[in-house]
């Protein structure tokens, strides 16, 4: 969506999604196949700034879009349980699942012992501030873009340039940070392929990149089939 919206806002090219999804396909697939993850440092960082870029943008719509007032009030409103209640708990688990699933993988890829016995205490004050982070923002923007808010915040930002080029940043930064996410999912299933195999061989580095190629096709079809679902399969 947000590629999609940036495009067309910026050199007016209409396509229909399944044409950006192939063409982040194409993408990924080669992205994927880094087997070390620290060769995925500096476009992660890169990424990081994107986000922060488009968080910050956000505040900004969200403050200059009501007063302290406003705010206050819609907050102290907020009824505590609501019917959709159940959405939320998917879409908060969720929010963690890349945090969760490359804390081992992370911790192996620091250098050297100490670095490595420091990082629980600097993991945990890292999702500490990401989760107080995330309420805060969460309840900022409810209170400023209402009941309407789309799944995909960015999409619900006022036209603008500002705005569409908060949408291609969030488009660069999911492909950026992508690869790292999906790593520990691709060592675990590749791992399972080399249990079942008849052979005492490891995987090749092509059967590797098969696999990993049939995950990324895969999720493309679970993504073109449920496009206009998107709050559905996130929670």
């Amino acid at each position: 969506h947000n590629l999609r919206m940036s495009m067309e806002a910026l050199f007016g090219i209409v396509l229909p999604f399944w044409v950006y999804l192939m063409g982040m396909v194409t993408v990924q697939i080669p992205l994927n196949w880094i087997r070390d993850i620290r060769k995925l440092t500096y476009t992660n960082v890169l990424a990081n700034f994107l986000i922060l870029f488009g968080l910050v943008t956000c505040l900004y719509f969200a403050f200059t879009a009501q007063d302290a007032g406003q705010l206050l009030e819609k907050v102290s409103q907020l009824d505590p349980i609501r019917p959709n209640w159940f959405l939320f708990l998917g879409t908060a688990v969720l929010l963690y699942e890349g945090s969760i699933t490359l804390c081992i993988p992370l911790q192996e890829a620091v250098d050297g012992e100490r670095a490595r016995n420091a990082f629980p205490k600097v993991y945990r004050n890292t999702i500490g501030s990401i989760i107080i982070f995330y309420c805060i923002f969460g309840m900022i923007c409810w209170t400023a873009f209402g009941n309407t808010v789309r799944t995909v915040l960015t999409t619900s930002l006022p036209e603008g340039a500002l705005a569409t080029c908060v949408q291609l940043a969030y488009s660069l930064a999911v492909m950026f940070t992508f690869p790292l996410q999906a790593y520990p999912a691709h060592e675990i299933l590749a791992r399972l392929v080399a249990a079942h195999n008849p052979s005492p061989k490891p995987l090749t580095n092509l059967e590797r990149n098969i696999i990993t190629s049939f995950v990324i096709v895969f999720l493309s079809v679970v993504a073109l089939l449920n496009m206009n679902s998107l709050g559905h399969v996130v929670s």
